[in-house]
């Protein structure tokens, strides 16, 4: 799937919501050059919002989603934005974030669970003020998340639960989106699908397994025994 935003009747057709309240105000602008042809959206409020299309990505399918995102004015105080895949609701969604001043976040949400980065970091010597492509790829069992082709994070995948990709904007401020592209794409996977081999793996039909423990800290361990871990 790949969305240029020459128009904001073809962007409507494709799936793209367009609003004009209080609340914020996103079209596809003629002037000034630098943001035609984009997705221009302005944030009025401080809480974030989504813009997504339905686009399934199954646990058996290598992916990459991409955009160029541009920050065009606004608050820049670790006020976020970027691209999202597998969203469902708030509690379940991967996010790559940036912000104009230099910071990036790579979000893995499950279940109300922060998978990935647990906080802001600063890229040396970095500002988001121009033109930025994001990415994030899956090739077999890991995530990579980039930013204009440097790899700034990665992560063992997990299960997307939603259905849902698109972009993201938080706090009072103007971002133009452009070039959204989802390309998916099945992968072999070195498991096998037979219950009875010793290779076999049980998230080929979408189930990862289960098993019992013990919580001991907020921080997230867990004593278990060694069969569930192996």
């Amino acid at each position: 799937f790949a969305s240029t935003f020459d128009s904001q009747e073809e962007a409507e057709d494709q799936g793209w919501a367009f609003y004009d309240d209080e609340e914020e105000s996103g079209f596809i602008p003629n002037s000034p050059e630098a943001a035609k042809g984009t997705y221009y959206w302005e944030n009025k409020e401080e809480s974030g919002r989504g813009r997504f299309i339905e686009l399934p990505i199954s646990n058996g399918e290598d992916f990459q989603i991409t955009a160029i995102v541009n920050y065009w004015s606004g608050e820049t105080d670790n006020d976020g934005f970027g691209i999202i895949a597998g969203w469902k609701d708030w509690d379940n969604y991967l996010r790559l974030m940036i912000t104009g001043t230099g910071y990036y976040k790579a979000d893995l949400v499950v279940k109300g669970i922060q998978l990935g980065m647990q906080k802001w970091e600063k890229m040396e010597g970095a500002e988001f003020y121009d033109p930025t492509v994001l990415n994030v790829i899956r090739i077999g069992e890991s995530l990579y998340f980039s930013i204009d082709k440097k790899v700034v994070y990665d992560l063992e995948f997990a299960s997307l639960i939603g259905e849902n990709c698109g972009i993201f904007i938080s706090g009072k401020q103007n971002v133009t989106y452009d070039n959204f592209k989802v390309v998916k794409s099945s992968y072999v996977s070195n498991y096998s699908e037979d219950p009875g081999d010793e290779n076999y793996d049980s998230s080929i039909n979408g189930w990862s397994g289960n098993g019992s423990g013990i919580i001991l800290s907020k921080d997230g361990y867990l004593a278990t025994n060694h069969h569930v871990i192996d």
